[in-house]
């Protein structure tokens, strides 16, 4: 009687383990990979991430005066020049500057995240998965 005891026990116990093995990988596939942060300074098209992904923040820790940041939906091989397509967001700030902040997105990108301040340069973060 002991060893079905035992045996009950340590079936209980797997089936267990077996349960959390399982729910732990299927989280895994609903999980990000690891996040893409980029510095971003300059006044060129800027590849976040060539490949479709999830634009999580874009900080702008320094503003520049009446600067225009644009985010497009493009592979990273069309993130060159001045991009003109996809575009998903145009954020502009003011002649004075404006203060630092934080925009938080968190929105998927089907073809790839690319970014752009076209009339100032302004110092940026970007964050992606």
């Amino acid at each position: 009687m002991k060893t079905l005891k035992e045996i009950l026990i340590l079936a209980i116990v797997l089936v267990f383990f077996t349960v959390i093995a399982i729910r732990a990988q299927q989280a895994s596939t609903q999980l990000p990979s690891y996040p893409i942060v980029i510095h971003d300074t300059g006044t060129s098209a800027t590849v976040v991430k060539a490949s479709p992904g999830t634009l999580h923040s874009l900080v702008i820790n320094n503003p520049g005066a009446s600067a225009v940041i644009s985010i497009f939906d493009l592979a990273g091989a069309s993130c060159t020049g001045t991009p003109s397509t996809n575009v998903k967001a145009i954020i502009t700030l003011p002649a004075s500057g404006g203060l630092p902040g934080t925009l938080l997105y968190d929105a998927a990108f089907a073809n790839g995240i690319c970014v752009q301040d076209v009339t100032a340069s302004s110092d940026l973060t970007v964050t992606a998965f």
